[in-house]
């Protein structure tokens, strides 16, 4: 699996689904809520990152330094729900 294998541009329809994130979200930032919203909509379902903000978007799987080291074998599945 490579990581950042296409860079994907933010569309209006991204825009428009990270303001639903934030006034559906609490605690999650603008920045968190674009990046998630390009994921949706691009049918990525997996973020390297050590932000815990992506542990309250559903549907989104947040993988840490040990996981990404392993190939995202170790993931957690974050915000109580089952990845897409």
């Amino acid at each position: 699996m490579a990581l950042v294998p296409v860079v994907l541009p933010v569309t209006l329809a991204d825009t428009d689904l990270a303001r639903d994130l934030l006034a559906a979200i609490g605690g999650i930032s603008a920045r968190d809520a674009v990046h998630a919203a390009v994921m949706l909509n691009g049918d990525v379902d997996h973020v390297a990152t050590f932000d815990r903000g992506f542990d309250r978007v559903g549907r989104v799987t947040r993988v840490g330094n040990a996981a990404a080291r392993n190939g995202f074998q170790s993931s957690q599945s974050v915000g109580g729900a089952s990845p897409v």
